[in-house]
C-alpha cells in the first residue's frame, strides 16, 4: 500500500514512509516509517496536561490536555 500511494515516477522502494508526527514538545514532524515486511504501525498516545493563561491573566488549572507519541510499533503477521 505504501508504494502504491505513490505516482511511478516518484516510486522509491527503500521509501516506507506512511506518515508524520507532530506535537508540540517534539518540534519539528517525525516520519513514520513502516518497515519492509511488517503490514502496518501501532502508535502508543500519552497525554498530558498544561497549565495555560486566558488573555487577562488566568490560569486553567493545568486542564489543558496535549498528546504526545509514546511509542511506534511494527506489526506483523506471524503463523
Amino acid at each position: 500500500m505504501a508504494n502504491l500511494s505513490r505516482p511511478d515516477h516518484k516510486l522509491n522502494p527503500s521509501n516506507r514512509v506512511i506518515g508524520l508526527w507532530k506535537d508540540p514538545s517534539s518540534g519539528k514532524a517525525i516520519e513514520l516509517e513502516l518497515p519492509s515486511g511488517c503490514l502496518g504501525l501501532a502508535l502508543s498516545i500519552n497525554r498530558e496536561y498544561r497549565q495555560e493563561f486566558y488573555a487577562d491573566g488566568r490560569s486553567d488549572g493545568g486542564l489543558s490536555g496535549y498528546v504526545r507519541l509514546g511509542g511506534c510499533f511494527p506489526l506483523t503477521l506471524t503463523p
